[in-house]
């Protein structure tokens, strides 16, 4: 992060050096990790363009904004809003702007411009509201308008997508974002919850399992508390927790035989599932998403980083 503020700063077009500043800095790297900035839960989502970049799903008081900017479809083959979606990186946007009141999307490109500029890191109006209605979001604003295309042509741009969104059964309101102009996003009040959130905690090794209780109390988490996959079955379906987190290596059932049986019952088919496992091995890993896993965390791990992933799957199933 640094290099890269700095290379804007060369003595070739900039006088003044970044060493030359008076301020103490310091530099936060961002991953996927949610994050905390006063009221306001930060879910960041790498996305798919020529460089790294990052959108955000920002959440505070009852309200969620998706900032999808720089984005390109993840399959060349084109979605359609109400249509099927195939590719996994698709589908992980859905659930990452699943709900928000506002999603501002990558809409660069006409569908007849966009053949001719794949992997320039951009898409298309189109794909924007495939993605706004499978994720359920109230409004789309189209962004990140070509320089070449005029007002008219944006225009003529929004009232396509209208139309392409008008088959769908709840279609989010669609605009062309524009400077100036202002969108406000009233907080309602929240409902009091009629019980702490569950967390079930299936975990055989006792001090991994006293170090995930011990962080999950400091958020005042109901837990429940499993020492082998059987057990962790009985109270999954038994209490309803609001998330699961299971670890792989597990007796008399392991943390995949469990996610696999919970996403057979009514009741536990949408629950957020967090396996824990000591294996960084994609097949590994691919395995427990086939057998349902919602995410992974791989140990050793970070008090922060297991808050964090808790919390924004909470977020994200509407516990939170």
């Amino acid at each position: 992060m640094r290099e890269l503020l700095a290379g804007q700063m060369d003595y070739s077009y900039f006088p003044v050096g970044l060493d030359q500043l008076r301020a103490q800095m310091s530099y936060q790297e961002v991953s996927e990790a949610a994050f905390q900035v006063g009221d306001a839960l930060v879910q960041p989502r790498y996305l798919n363009h020529t460089t790294l970049c990052v959108g955000y799903r920002i959440t505070a008081d009852g309200s969620s904004v998706a900032y999808i900017t720089d984005h390109e479809p993840y399959t060349r083959l084109p979605l359609q809003p109400g249509g099927e979606v195939l590719h996994s990186g698709d589908r992980g946007l859905i659930a990452f702007a699943q709900g928000a009141d506002l999603a501002i999307h990558d809409a660069q490109y006409t569908d007849d411009e966009y053949p001719s500029k794949v992997g320039w890191g951009h898409g298309t109006a189109r794909y924007a509201a495939s993605i706004a209605a499978a994720a359920g979001v109230k409004r789309l604003a189209l962004f990140h308008h070509d320089p070449m295309h005029t007002d008219e042509l944006i225009g003529r741009h929004v009232e396509r997508t209208r139309e392409l969104l008008g088959r769908v059964p709840t279609p989010p309101e669609v605009f062309a974002a524009s400077e100036g102009r202002e969108l406000r996003l009233v907080a309602g009040a929240a409902e009091p919850a009629e019980r702490p959130l569950r967390v079930l905690i299936a975990e055989d090794d006792s001090l991994m399992s006293r170090m995930v209780q011990d962080t999950l109390r400091e958020d005042g988490y109901e837990l429940l508390i499993a020492r082998d996959g059987e057990q962790a079955i009985v109270l999954a379906l038994s209490q309803r927790p609001d998330l699961a987190i299971l670890d792989v290596d597990m007796p008399k059932a392991t943390g995949f035989e469990v996610c696999a049986r919970l996403r057979q019952e009514p009741g536990t088919s949408h629950l957020p599932i967090i396996m824990l496992t000591s294996l960084d091995d994609p097949k590994h890993i691919s395995l427990g998403f086939e057998q349902g896993a919602s995410d992974y965390v791989t140990k050793p791990f970070t008090r922060t980083v297991l808050r964090s992933r808790v919390r924004s799957w909470l977020v994200r199933s509407g516990a939170l």
